[in-house]
């Protein structure tokens, strides 16, 4: 819920807002112990590193 509050707040883009939530979901699927979270992983670095880069 925070992550969309500041979605809104600070007018971030759409590609901020999926990159901030696939992290958060990797972080919980790695604590949860499952080989899911290595998908979120790969969407948080692509979408991270696309923001960086511009």
């Amino acid at each position: 819920m925070v992550n969309i509050y500041l979605f809104f707040a600070w007018e971030d883009s759409l590609i901020g807002l999926i990159s901030s939530i696939s992290g958060m979901l990797c972080v919980v699927l790695v604590a949860k112990g499952k080989i899911v979270n290595y998908y979120f992983g790969i969407v948080q670095t692509l979408t991270y590193a696309y923001i960086a880069y511009g």
